[in-house]
């Protein structure tokens, strides 16, 4: 159940509770930011539609549009959503990983983000950080190890 989109075919918010419905084969949504930017309906309400999507994903990276209102708005939002948002590679109050059954999932939110929203200064130790959150995932039971980067 594909749709185009620019760079190609993605799934859809349908497919994947189908696919989970039909439950023959595990289906987890590992996003990597800028969720709720592009619903049409944050136009015209000026809200953005974190619960549509309740229930449906199993973790996220923040983007850089995730900063867009603020890191107050963006901790409000994180509090009442039903999965964890990661960013392990800035210091602003959300959790660097999440285990999703046997996978260990790192989020780091887009290189240049501080220059594109409300996003601090990213970590000096980024490359570092990776490599030490892995290990620390792997120590705590991950069979798998996925590193979800928010890139453009």
């Amino acid at each position: 159940m594909p749709m185009r989109t620019s760079r190609g075919l993605a799934g859809t918010c349908a497919s994947v509770a189908a696919l989970r419905e039909r439950g023959r084969v595990a289906v987890e949504w590992f996003d990597v930011g800028d969720l709720v930017v592009g619903n049409p309906a944050y136009v015209l309400t000026d809200e953005r539609s974190w619960e549509d999507v309740a229930g449906l994903i199993a973790v996220n990276a923040a983007g850089n549009h995730e900063f867009d209102d603020g890191l107050d708005a963006l901790r409000a939002a994180v509090a009442r959503l039903s999965y964890p948002m990661l960013c392990a590679n800035a210091d602003v109050g959300l959790e660097a990983t999440a285990m999703i059954g046997d996978v260990g999932v790192i989020g780091l939110t887009h290189p240049p983000c501080p220059d594109l929203s409300h996003c601090p200064a990213l970590r000096d130790d980024s490359d570092l950080r990776v490599t030490e959150l892995a290990r620390e995932l792997r120590r705590d039971g991950a069979r798998w190890i996925v590193v979800l980067l928010h890139d453009a």
